[in-house]
């Protein structure tokens, strides 16, 4: 199976969507860049996502097909050219679908405030933070230029 720990670059080998199929280091990493880049999403958009929308395993799914979807416009990067993913035009109008999935409906998210409940959860799933990584802490979130590779 490929991870996040082999040594490979990233764009090298494909990241499994699902966190399920990975060790429990892989698991932090997959879920602090799911963390970074819903957040990234939200500003880059303007959506409103609703508080705990991450404890929803639809939700999540929902959110990390839309992060790797956009990467992959992005950035060019396609496995196959055959079986791209819809265009940019298919991403901009499955906002409005995203923004009525997410949001709305109780308070909204607030990254700051979310992020240790967010780390108990990740850790409660198996996920095992780094050695020195404080799942406390709130993390930097990456520009958007990093982001984009």
């Amino acid at each position: 199976m490929s991870g996040f720990d082999d040594g490979e670059e990233e764009g090298d080998r494909p990241v499994p969507s699902t966190w399920r199929l990975l060790s429990p280091r892989e698991r932090w990493q997959w879920w602090s860049r799911l963390w970074s880049d819903s957040v990234l999403v939200c500003e880059r958009y303007d959506l409103h996502l609703r508080a705990g929308w991450w404890r929803r395993d639809e939700l999540v799914e929902r959110m990390e097909a839309f992060c790797r979807w956009l990467w992959l416009l992005d950035s060019g990067h396609y496995d196959q050219p055959y079986s791209a993913p819809p265009g940019k035009l298919a991403l901009l109008d499955y906002i409005g679908a995203l923004r009525a999935e997410l949001g709305g409906g109780g308070e909204e998210f607030d990254p700051a405030a979310e992020w240790a409940a967010y780390a108990r959860q990740a850790i409660a799933w198996g996920a095992e933070p780094a050695a020195g990584v404080d799942p406390e802490e709130v993390p930097v979130i990456e520009r958007l230029e990093d982001w984009i590779r």
